[in-house]
């Protein structure tokens, strides 16, 4: 008898030598003697091998036990110059099953991950080239799936995970993993839009890609997915909304940092929480693309929230429009951020910014910003009053500043934000507001100011306000002078002329 698995039987030559072999209504019972596993009987076997000289065709026909699988279908198209030279093969292998047991399969089949429960079909086609596999693609609809990723973490329960996969390997031995048109759902949750994602590896290289990728629909597996357990505690703690419409991000080395990264993105309604003084936000959409040298960014955003508790008193920011354009480039301190012309509004103001804001390490940065407003309201302006304001002059203002606005407002700022207000001269802060039908109530119990025209300043740390038009008890006054010599301290004097 001939021993086909013996390396010297020659059955194989023998076998891709003929012209047409077919084996019908066979059983054929696979004995795994490496995997210890019990056989596998299928049954109805249909076998069909073509061979014409260099191109050989196969297709294969069988019914597995109904515990294990619906019926299967196999089809290869391959070709070889030489039949003992395997660097010389090349072609496809497809192979479908319209619903398979994924945890007995298993026992026969080495699986990338473990499966404790699920049930889908699969349609699978591997490429050769070379003599070895170059890419395998699936096509799969898979229910009640519940696999672990990595036996030291909580399982993965999907209820439906539906798509392609891909794994492609390249000449040079670049490699890539994608999943495409991947539609998720979770007990309790509704399915998921379709969306791609995919990793690319080349030595140190790492590329993460992605398309139409939802993030808040990922907070409930992050704990079931492989992934360094600082990065899991961040993502979760950060709780990442919104979508990437296109994603490209790579870097070299263990892990991404400032130093070490390309992009490619664009993205809409992006938000993340606030954690200790980091900033956050909500509904952030634009596009970036750049790498750790230098890049361009565009931001078109509505209903826009930034929380700076770092920054301001009040830490929340909502802007219902925002619109951007600039770039980065590295520098020698740090990284520094170039805004050709920003324009925002909101309910309490409107107005553009151009200018730059440079990073560095250790510090709090250098600012070099100018801005214009063309519609400020009066009783909004403590919101926006940074940290480095007194708490008494923040709650003056608040109290004492009943009404008015402007359509003029000019704001440059400039030098080393660790010194701000600029006590020393070293840098420039300074607010020009021309000021429409104010109302001041100055000093509790005293007659309010009224229809203030006039200018407000602030220049370092020091405030003044010239009324050149106002009323008391509908009495006009002369030119009125007010100054805050000191906005910085808890000694603040208001000095009216």
């Amino acid at each position: 008898p001939v021993n086909p698995a013996a390396p010297d039987s020659g059955f194989v030559n023998w076998l891709l030598r003929q012209g047409r072999v077919h084996v019908g209504n066979a059983t054929l019972t696979w004995r795994d003697e490496v995997r210890a596993a019990a056989p596998l009987t299928m049954h109805d076997v249909d076998f069909t091998l073509v061979n014409v000289r260099r191109s050989h065709t196969l297709r294969l026909r069988a019914v597995p036990p109904p515990t294990l699988a619906r019926p299967l279908a196999v089809e290869a198209h391959l070709q070889a110059r030489d039949l003992d030279d395997p660097a010389s093969w090349r072609g496809t292998v497809e192979a479908s099953v319209a619903g398979v047991a994924l945890p007995q399969l298993a026992h026969w089949v080495a699986l990338p991950v473990s499966i404790e429960r699920g049930w889908g079909a699969l349609r699978l086609t591997a490429t050769l080239g070379g003599g070895r596999v170059t890419r395998v693609a699936a096509g799969m609809d898979l229910r009640e799936l519940k696999t672990r990723l990595d036996a030291s973490l909580p399982p993965l329960d999907l209820l439906q995970a539906r798509g392609r996969a891909s794994w492609q390997r390249a000449a040079g031995g670049a490699q890539r993993v994608v999943f495409e048109d991947l539609r998720v759902m979770r007990p309790g949750a509704v399915a998921s839009g379709p969306f791609d994602i995919g990793l690319a590896w080349d030595g140190d290289m790492r590329e993460v890609s992605a398309r139409a990728l939802r993030l808040d629909a990922w907070d409930d597996l992050l704990p079931s997915l492989p992934m360094d357990e600082a990065l899991r505690a961040r993502l979760q703690a950060l709780q990442p909304q919104g979508r990437f419409d296109e994603l490209r991000f790579g870097w070299r080395g263990e892990q991404p940092g400032l130093d070490n990264f390309s992009v490619v993105a664009r993205f809409s309604g992006l938000g993340v929480r606030t954690v200790e003084a980091h900033p956050g936000w909500r509904n952030l959409s634009g596009r970036i693309e750049g790498d750790a040298a230098a890049g361009r960014f565009e931001l078109d955003s509505q209903a826009l929230a930034v929380n700076l508790p770092g920054v301001f008193r009040e830490p929340e920011i909502a802007l219902d429009r925002l619109t951007a354009r600039g770039r980065w480039a590295k520098t020698a301190r740090g990284l520094r951020l170039h805004f050709d012309e920003t324009r925002f509004s909101n309910a309490d103001l409107e107005g553009t910014l151009q200018g730059d804001y440079e990073t560095i390490a250790g510090g709090t940065g250098v600012a070099d910003f100018s801005a214009r407003l063309t519609r400020a309201v009066g009783t909004a302006v403590y919101r926006y009053f940074p940290h480095a304001v007194g708490d008494h002059t923040v709650d003056w203002v608040r109290k004492s500043v009943l009404a008015g606005h402007s359509d003029d407002v000019s704001v440059r700022l400039k030098g080393d934000l660790s010194k701000f207000p600029f006590d020393d001269g070293d840098g420039v802060f300074h607010i020009g507001v021309a000021v429409k039908d104010a109302v001041i109530d100055y000093v509790p119990g005293w007659p309010r100011i009224e229809g203030i025209q006039g200018k407000i300043v602030f220049e370092g740390k020091r405030m003044e306000v010239h009324a050149r038009q106002a009323r008391i008890f509908g009495v006009t006054l002369a030119p009125v002078k007010a100054v805050i010599p000191d906005l910085v301290h808890h000694e603040e004097l208001l000095e009216i002329e």
